[in-house]
Formats: C-alpha cells, sequence, structure tokens
C-alpha cells in the first residue's frame, strides 16, 4: 500500500490558512510544480528562499507544463520576480 502524503501549498504554510502560526525559512522543491490558477494567489508576505529542482525529461511532472502543471520556468520566474522586488 502507497504512503499517503499531504503536500501543502507554500503560500498556505506561510500566511497559517492550514496550519496555525507556522514559520517557513525556506523551501526546496524536487521535480514540483504548481496547478494553474493557484501561483497568482500567492502572496506569502515577504521573500521566501527557493531552491527548484527539475528535470527536462520528466514525463510525469512536464518541464513545459500541461493541463496539470504550470511550465517550471514560470513557477521560478515568479518567486524570482516575488522575492527580488520586496
Amino acid at each position: 500500500m502507497p504512503a499517503v502524503c499531504r503536500i501543502w501549498w507554500i503560500c498556505e504554510l506561510q500566511t497559517g490558512v492550514r496550519t496555525g502560526a507556522i514559520k517557513i525559512a525556506a523551501v526546496a522543491s524536487v521535480t514540483g510544480s504548481v496547478a494553474p490558477g493557484r501561483l497568482m494567489s500567492c502572496n506569502p508576505g515577504r521573500p521566501v528562499p527557493v531552491m527548484a529542482v527539475h528535470g527536462t525529461a520528466d514525463d510525469v511532472v512536464l518541464y513545459n507544463g500541461s493541463a496539470t502543471n504550470l511550465p517550471i520556468e514560470q513557477v521560478v520566474r515568479f518567486w524570482v520576480e516575488h522575492n527580488c522586488v520586496q
């Protein structure tokens, strides 16, 4: 039987929507993306260091995006712009 994991979007954790008062120092994403429509609602309120690791040959979470996930470069660009504009 596969393990069941709970995945929280970093913006939900940072703002305490799901966890109360948790503070996130940084986040590392391995083969992760964001569902379309979710990225623009993200506003963590402060810069959040992000390390993104993703392969261009991944056939599950497509680097160039799909109907279920945004292109990786768009997600990385969001964090660069968010963290550098503050």
